[in-house]
């Protein structure tokens, strides 16, 4: 079966990292301590893509300096915020 991205337009994948983008600029003026992001995209099933209709959804995780103890925890985190 093909991936739900697959079926995206070049305009559509634009649009969805332009949003992602958005996301980190008002993320950033509402908590100066930002300093980066993690990027979660899921697109099928194996990748841990939850439910039905087949779609993609990428986390944007803010990050600051020493919010984790050891960096990879972040994925762990994400795998447990999602449905």
């Amino acid at each position: 079966a093909a991936l739900p991205s697959s079926g995206l337009t070049d305009a559509e994948v634009t649009d969805f990292f332009e949003a992602a983008r958005v996301t980190q600029e008002r993320l950033r003026v509402a908590d100066p301590s930002i300093s980066a992001f993690n990027y979660m995209l899921k697109d099928g099933k194996a990748a841990g893509m939850p439910g039905e209709p087949p779609h993609i959804h990428l986390h944007v995780v803010p990050r600051s300096p020493g919010d984790l103890e050891n960096n990879d925890e972040v994925y762990e985190m994400i795998d447990a915020w999602s449905p």
